[in-house]
């Protein structure tokens, strides 16, 4: 049985200088990269990414950026 696994990884930067992430999961790619779209626009968020399971494991891509300003 191999199910697709895809989630929305979100990067926060807090006015604080806080960081955090979020894990999200969705059915979709379609419906992952429609919320992180949405995700983008809150300017707390550093940097948002979706990714899926490959062979059992979770490859990120994130890349370094500059923070956006607080």
């Amino acid at each position: 049985m191999n199910t697709e696994v895809i989630v929305m990884i979100v990067s926060l930067l807090l006015p604080t200088g806080d960081t955090g992430v979020h894990v999200t999961p969705f059915n979709s790619i379609e419906k992952c990269v429609e919320a992180a779209n949405i995700e983008m626009t809150d300017p707390l968020v550093q940097q948002v990414e979706c990714s899926g399971l490959e062979d059992g494991i979770l490859t990120l891509q994130f890349a370094q950026q500059n923070a956006k300003p607080a």
